[in-house]
């Protein structure tokens, strides 16, 4: 689901290559550093701005293989991924919990294509899209087949990396893909050509209204630092929830800060934002939500939440 560039994370969070190198810890307990990995996307956003002194070690990744061994190995305290993937992890026995849902809706379908309007223009074409087994996949996949079409049969779906899709779309080459932001808005402004089909998050909602919204991503916490340092994780969440929300409400404060961490001009920042569904809603509020959409995920590829659906009554979620 996301843009995997790498990054640089300022105010208050430090450079980090994963080796160390923490920053000011006057905002949480001391002696508590939180290690969160995050890609360049837009539920890493918050963290341009954490309130400053926050003991924040920011290290960046460029693949969910990357992202995942870390967790695995115990190297992340919280780490910005997508929600199958906690479930995945979750039912592989890695002690890992959901601690909150961030990402709703960054995804669109959009087309070079001045025949494709609807879904049953799609018959017979091919789309890209990226990040094969997590969120644009599984949504894309889901939504077809909803709308009488199956992936591999009635439509061609072909996948590269996001970055590499979208260049393509840019210059030309690619008719038809499904693109996350900030990569959408990036594309739409070099390629006056393209225009955007489909918000899939709207179309998951008139799909799916039961499952009540798109947890696409969100916060994964290592069972093993919630336990030690609760109250870092604590201090940690709320300052991201209230950052998070500051940015939703006054993307005008976008600047230079956020154009150094995204490679980006802000205005193109705030566009994306724009575009994007973020709200801040923890492990046990999203409940409902989450369970819903891992159970339909599961009927799509059970693969990519490890077989099953975590029980709404574990300790899934945080």
């Amino acid at each position: 689901m996301f843009s995997y560039i790498a990054f640089a994370a300022s105010a208050g969070c430090s450079r980090s290559s994963g080796k160390g190198g923490p920053g000011d810890t006057a905002g949480i307990p001391a002696g508590n550093i939180v290690r969160i990995q995050a890609p360049v996307a837009p539920p890493c956003i918050p963290l341009v701005s954490l309130p400053q002194g926050q003991g924040v070690q920011v290290i960046w990744y460029k693949s969910m293989n990357e992202a995942t061994q870390r967790i695995i190995e115990g190297k992340a305290d919280v780490s910005i991924i997508p929600v199958n993937s906690m479930a995945l992890l979750y039912n592989k026995g890695v002690q890992v919990q959901l601690g909150a849902v961030s990402t709703w809706g960054i995804l669109y379908l959009v087309s070079g294509d001045p025949g494709v309007r609807e879904w049953k223009d799609l018959k017979g074409k091919s789309v890209a899209v990226g990040a094969r087994g997590f969120s644009p996949d599984l949504v894309f996949r889901g939504l077809l087949l909803k709308n009488g079409l199956k992936a591999g049969e009635d439509v061609n779906v072909f996948y590269g990396t996001s970055s590499e899709i979208a260049q393509m779309v840019v210059a030309g080459k690619l008719l038809l893909a499904v693109l996350p932001e900030p990569l959408l808005t990036s594309v739409l402004a070099k390629n006056g050509q393209v225009k955007i089909i489909m918000n899939l998050e709207q179309e998951w909602e008139k799909a799916f209204p039961e499952i009540r919204g798109l947890p696409q991503a969100g916060l994964a916490v290592s069972k093993k630092f919630v336990q030690e340092q609760p109250a870092a994780w604590q201090q940690f969440s709320r300052n991201y929830a209230q950052s998070l929300e500051a940015y939703v409400e006054n993307p005008e404060k976008i600047g230079p800060q956020e154009e150094k961490v995204f490679d980006l001009p802000a205005e193109i920042i705030k566009q994306s934002l724009d575009r994007s569904s973020l709200k801040f809603q923890s492990g046990r509020e999203s409940i409902e939500s989450v369970h819903r959409y891992l159970s339909q995920i599961q009927l799509i590829d059970p693969d990519a939440i490890g077989g099953k659906v975590p029980d709404k009554e574990g300790d899934f979620y945080l």
